[in-house]
């Protein structure tokens, strides 16, 4: 198996001042787990994944209880930004 076997073409990023609320629409809407948070010219400047939306939400992080349910339950969290996600611990 190789990466190209894992990972898709097209690659998806977001701002720093997204919302997680519009990352999770995002990646759930392509079926993708994690993003790059890029700069205005371009630049990464960190990786948003799945895992740290969820956990940071108090979830698990298994994909049934994760981003769709979270998406789908109207939640009122307060409005974190892709450049304040925080990472999930491995």
């Amino acid at each position: 198996m190789k990466v190209q076997d894992l990972m898709t073409k097209d690659v998806w990023s977001v701002a720093p001042e997204t919302s997680l609320k519009d990352v999770a629409g995002v990646l759930v809407e392509h079926g993708i787990s994690g993003m790059p948070v890029c700069d205005a010219e371009g630049r990464v400047l960190g990786v948003v994944s799945e895992a740290d939306i969820v956990v940071k939400q108090g979830g698990g992080l298994g994909r049934s209880s994760g981003l769709r349910a979270w998406l789908a339950s109207g939640s009122k969290t307060e409005e974190r930004k892709a450049a304040r996600a925080p990472q999930a611990k491995r």
